[in-house]
């Protein structure tokens, strides 16, 4: 899916979508939004789109596992409830990961160089945010949102709590974390 004037894939209401091994590269929009879906999003990429790479709006459900979002191409999630993000690398975006009033279980995945690794809005948080790795990241995660963001056992790329701490904004408890990169 690439090479669009406008976004790639715009969804609403499937049965089911499953993306495995596909290539979602260079739309002048997003790259593919689904809404109101079970998704399965396997081993794709989503690169150098303008928009955002992958969003999901409520009603989607699903896993997203063994992924890139890199150059530009982040995800984003908007009132989604479950969801499994696991094993999946975030590459020099603006913003890596966007969750809106969502509850993903965020694990084992690789934030490398974005801007902005995770952001989270609304009043719901992530359920779970561990064995992620944060490196090179100007801001780790920023939380928007009134509620405590749990984010323990996640290597943030050394282990200096004032390096850690001036990476993080908004109410993140943080500690304890990992002092070295889990085996992904």
């Amino acid at each position: 899916i690439s090479g669009n004037k406008g976004s790639g894939l715009q969804a609403i209401g499937l049965e089911r979508m499953i993306f495995e091994d596909v290539q979602v590269e260079r739309n002048l929009g997003g790259g593919a939004e689904v809404e109101a879906a079970p998704v399965e999003v396997w081993t794709t990429t989503f690169a150098d789109n303008i928009g955002t790479g992958l969003v999901l709006r409520e009603g989607a459900s699903g896993v997203i596992e063994m992924s890139h979002f890199r150059n530009n191409a982040g995800l984003q999630l908007s009132r989604i409830d479950q969801l499994i993000v696991r094993k999946n690398g975030f590459e020099n975006t603006a913003l890596g990961l966007l969750s809106e009033n969502s509850r993903p279980t965020l694990t084992d995945n690789n934030f490398e160089n974005n801007l902005i690794a995770i952001q989270v809005s609304g009043n719901r948080v992530p359920a779970a945010m561990s064995r992620n790795i944060f490196a090179g990241n100007r801001t780790a995660v920023e939380n928007l949102s009134a509620l405590p963001l749990p984010a323990q056992d996640n290597y943030w790329g050394t282990t200096d709590s004032t390096a850690i701490s001036a990476m993080i904004k908004g109410a993140v408890e943080w500690t304890p974390f990992l002092a070295e990169k889990p085996g992904l």
